[in-house]
Parts: structure tokens; C-alpha cells; sequence
């Protein structure tokens, strides 16, 4: 059945924040041009801040200050000690603004969950004219989850899960790999590799996934039920919440007309120069040889 939401939708949006003054009021600005564009929807944004040690928090309390009729803000100190691990910190977080949501919510049906991160200016980097058109997406095609593609590369690699091109934690590969292939060998076949160039997309294509996420996602909030954002031990690293969450839920798409900017720090290599390049896999091969040599020794 096509699903169609009515003409007084709401829009929640949910971020998290810890130490990105830098980057956070640009994204504030980007959200309410993305929520003013739209005149017919409602839109709310949920913000959380931990133990930042910058202007963070007084930005967001500025903010909430000024859209106080839209924004809801809450911090938390003293959360990194209770939970030191990034993972379960941001499945905690997540779930926390999740929950205030679902309290806030009247109708699921005509409603849509928008989780975004804030760290980078990937909501900075969005059009609202391309946002509402992803929203339009689902409302015409009935499916329950939207995701960005990156430009100029393909950058969250964690949070996908999509047969063919990232079927498991690439750290975890990573991880379990460089003993037999070097670090070097191992990087390129489950990271660089899988950072597939945007140009390499058809246009204007939804390519089924089982999860994604890359800075921002939209679901429709009747089809998420009960998931939360949960975390495992996979033997090497924590698995990403966002696989957590969407292992319930099925309709998940990633929407190539849907394009937001990659952050540079995670596609750093496809940003080299080839010399640039040539020097990270000398270093490479000085680390494996200097692991091969601690391993000998124990022995």
C-alpha cells in the first residue's frame, strides 16, 4: 500500500553534539532553512550535548533560545565517564532523544524520524529543495527509510550493509585480514575499494540496502516500532548502532538524487595525491614490519 502523508505531517529531527564548534552553526542554520522551506510541514529538532569543551553547548543553548518553539535541548556532563565507549555513548544518546520523540509524537503515521549528525557539515551541505524531495520520495513510493549518497566518495562504509558492496564491519575485515595480507592490502580491499566514487552511481536510483545512514536518514516514524539503537561486540570492534536499528526494519533505501557532502577525514586516501599515496604505503609496510618483529620476539 502507498503510503501518503498528510498535508499536516511533522518532521523530527534528532543530534547529537560533543565538541564541534567549528561545525555546528552552519548546520543549525542549514536545519531551519530546511525547515522553513516547507510551509505545509512542521518540523522539531531534538539536540543532545555531552561534556563538550568548547562552545558547543552555548551554541545549542543560543539556538534553542532563539527557536524555542521548535527546539528541544538537553545536555548531559559527566556522561563520557559513565560511558567512555563511543559506541554505547551514541546508542545511549540516540536512544535517549528516540525516546522523547516517541513521547512527542501523536500520530506515527504522519510522522517521519530524522536522525543527523552534527560533528561534520554534512547538514550544511544539503539543499533543502534535494531534502524535501527525498521526503516526497517516500511519501510516493510507500518505502520506510532514505539515505544520502556522499560526494565526491562513498563514506559510511560502518553503518552500510548492502549485498555485493559492504556485507560486513570493514574493521572487523580489517582486523581479521592483516596478519595474511598486510595493512596496506587489507585497507584497500575493505575500505578503499568500497568508498565508490559518486560518478559511479546511476542517477537519480534507489539502490536497496539493509542499513545505511551517512549523516542523516529519514524513516518513516510508523515503520520503526520498537527498534532501538543497540551495541555488539563483533571480537575486534563494537558494531555500528546504526546496523543495530535498522536490522529490524526492511524498505531501506539509498537514494543517489539524495546528496550531501563527505566528510574529508573519512575519505582522506581518495583525497591524495599519488605521492601522497605512494608515503602512506610506505608506512603501512614499516608497521606491519615493525608488528612482525614484536610478534617474533614474543615468541
Amino acid at each position: 500500500m502507498v503510503w501518503v502523508v498528510p498535508r499536516s505531517s511533522k518532521i523530527y529531527f534528532a543530534g547529537l553534539a560533543r565538541n564541534c564548534e567549528d561545525a555546528i552553526a552552519p548546520n543549525l542554520e542549514a536545519l531551519i532553512r530546511i525547515a522553513d522551506f516547507r510551509e505545509n510541514c512542521q518540523c522539531f529538532i531534538f539536540l543532545l550535548e555531552n561534556d563538550s569543551h568548547d562552545r558547543t553547548g552555548e551554541i545549542l543553548c543560543d539556538f534553542r533560545d532563539k527557536f524555542a518553539d521548535r527546539v528541544k535541548f538537553w545536555q548531559l556532563p559527566g556522561l563520557a565517564l559513565a560511558k567512555p565507549e563511543r559506541i554505547d555513548r551514541l546508542a545511549w544518546c540516540r536512544n535517549s532523544l528516540l525516546e522523547q520523540i516517541r513521547q512527542a509524537v501523536i500520530d506515527p503515521a504522519a510522522s517521519l524520524y530524522v536522525p543527523i549528525d552534527l560533528d561534520d557539515q554534512i547538514i550544511a551541505s544539503l539543499d533543502p529543495a534535494i531534502f524535501w524531495r527525498a521526503v516526497d520520495r517516500i511519501e510516493a513510493a510507500g518505502i520506510n527509510g532514505l539515505f544520502p549518497i556522499s560526494r565526491p566518495y562513498y563514506y559510511d562504509l560502518l553503518a552500510l550493509r548492502a549485498p555485493g558492496w559492504v556485507d560486513a564491519d570493514h574493521q572487523e575485515l580489517v582486523a581479521d585480514s592483516r596478519p595474511r595480507l598486510g595493512w596496506y592490502r587489507s585497507l584497500q580491499q575493505f575500505v578503499f575499494a568500497r568508498q565508490l566514487p559518486v560518478s559511479s552511481f546511476a542517477v537519480d536510483t534507489l539502490i536497496p540496502v539493509e542499513s545505511a545512514f551517512g549523516g542523516i536518514g529519514i524513516y518513516r516514524f510508523g515503520a520503526i516500532g520498537s527498534s532501538r539503537y543497540q551495541i555488539n561486540w563483533l571480537g575486534h570492534c563494537f558494531e555500528c548502532e546504526h546496523v543495530s536499528f535498522n536490522r529490524g526494519l526492511n524498505d531501506l533505501y539509498i537514494d543517489t538524487g539524495f546528496v550531501v557532502l563527505a566528510p574529508a577525514g573519512h575519505i582522506a586516501y581518495q583525497l591524495m595525491g599519488d605521492w601522497q599515496r605512494l608515503g602512506f604505503r610506505i608506512v603501512c609496510a614499516l608497521k606491519d614490519l615493525l608488528r612482525g618483529l614484536a610478534t617474533n620476539r614474543r615468541r
